[in-house]
């Protein structure tokens, strides 16, 4: 890969809010979940790092990744060739899934620096609990900010009226070269 696509591919996958989880993050994220008794997603799975991690933690587990980049979706199948994939919009995928976890998009869906408004993780979060089956569980990293801001405090409240909080842990910064502190819902 050439310098120039390099800087293409980071310049792509920032517009999506992608950033990739650091695989040990992904291992300690879900060592806080019982195993699930039905199947897990990802409604942004990029490359299919939580899936990969949900394969060897809980075997023969259903398993399904949902990301709107091709490119992503391609390499998570040669990742995770166990699971199932949709290239869509994780925002609006629906399904009923025991688990949903994952590294939703951050700030998709903003214009330029401005700070208001809807944003992608939001949108992410609330698919999340659409998708849930009753009694199941998610594990999402998202900004810490999310937890604070007052753009988002409908959403928190939407998630407070729909699900039961077992556990939040603040991480810090968490992504190289990315000044964002992340938490684990």
């Amino acid at each position: 890969m050439t310098r120039a696509s390099a800087t293409r591919v980071r310049e792509d996958r920032k517009a999506l809010g992608a950033y990739y989880t650091p695989a040990a993050l992904v291992e300690a994220s879900l060592a806080y979940l019982p195993r699930p008794q039905g199947g897990v997603v990802d409604l942004a799975c990029g490359e299919g790092a939580w899936l990969e991690a949900a394969a060897r933690r809980w075997p023969g587990t259903p398993l399904t990744g949902v990301d709107i980049d091709a490119t992503a979706v391609a390499a998570a199948r040669v990742k995770v060739p166990v699971a199932t994939f949709a290239q869509a919009d994780g925002a609006a995928y629906r399904g009923i899934f025991d688990c949903v976890v994952g590294n939703p998009p951050w700030g998709a869906g903003r214009i330029g620096k401005v700070r208001r408004g809807p944003e992608s993780v939001s949108a992410f979060i609330d698919s999340a609990v659409d998708n849930l089956a009753p009694g199941g569980r998610l594990c999402l990293l998202v900004p810490a900010a999310w937890l604070e801001v007052t753009a988002h405090a409908a959403a928190r409240r939407r998630l407070c009226a729909r699900a039961a909080l077992e556990r939040l842990v603040h991480l810090g910064d968490v992504f190289s070269g990315v000044h964002s502190p992340a938490a684990l819902l």
